[in-house]
């Protein structure tokens, strides 16, 4: 075969690979429409550091709840122990504003949307998918496994504060899918850079999202998430952590 021939029949081959692997992962997903009851156990854990000159500042909180849901419904049970803490909390903040309340800060975040969403992840994915582009497809592994990793890049969506005097913008989504398309893990990753002008000086942001999916009872649902944030502006850093953790029942 010519030198020339070689090239484009493996250039063919690999976007045959890449398109293939992502039909697979579209049919994985179009299967699990969340049509199954499901219960899981949910911990949440949160942490924020302010690092500034003078008065660094911390806090943190921990959540726990059980979750059930089928077609007719989504139920929700608390702690008890957590809804006394957070009351004692806002009695805190009431005597002190500056008090900080990172427990109700943390429930705030577990919003029945939000939870709904961790346990009916594929059209999740489905929408990231169609917001994305497909860059390149390897072979690689995962927990010892062999699997496809598809890389994409997107748009990071920012708030028009940020956007009106950006200079960078960069946002990529990375997915492992098995053999047969069903999604093992993903990673995004964002970053954004911009100067609000001479005084203000520069800003700076990003974030890192590591996920791990299961499958149950035709759900595609969140097993493990971890989020951290950096937020960089006027001499002072903010870093924030988010752990999600899901026991199916």
């Amino acid at each position: 075969m010519r030198p020339q021939n070689l090239v484009i029949a493996l250039l063919m081959s690999s976007v045959a690979l890449r398109g293939d692997a992502l039909a697979d992962l579209r049919s994985a997903i179009k299967g699990l429409q969340g049509a199954g009851a499901i219960q899981v156990r949910l911990d949440y854990k949160t942490s924020r550091e302010l690092k500034r000159k003078g008065s660094p500042a911390s806090s943190g909180a921990h959540v726990s709840l059980d979750l059930s849901e089928d077609p007719q419904s989504l139920k929700l049970v608390w702690d008890a122990n957590d809804a006394r803490r957070v009351n004692e909390e806002a009695r805190a903040h009431d005597h002190d504003p500056k008090h900080a309340t990172p427990l109700r800060d943390a429930m705030k975040d577990l919003d029945p949307g939000r939870l709904s969403h961790l346990v009916n992840q594929a059209v999740i994915l489905r929408g990231l998918m169609e917001d994305s582009h497909l860059v390149s497809e390897t072979t690689d592994s995962f927990e010892g496994k062999p699997t496809r990793l598809m890389s994409f890049t997107f748009d990071q969506r920012l708030p028009s504060s940020l956007r009106s005097r950006l200079i960078r913008s960069d946002a990529t989504l990375k997915i492992w899918v098995d053999e047969n398309g069903l999604p093992l893990a993903s990673e995004t990753v964002t970053h954004y850079e911009g100067r609000r002008g001479r005084i203000f000086g520069d800003y700076s942001g990003g974030m890192k999202m590591a996920t791990r999916y299961a499958v149950s009872n035709d759900r595609l649902l969140v097993v493990s998430r971890s989020v951290e944030e950096t937020q960089t502006e006027e001499g002072q850093t903010i870093l924030a952590r988010k752990d999600i953790l899901l026991q199916p029942r």
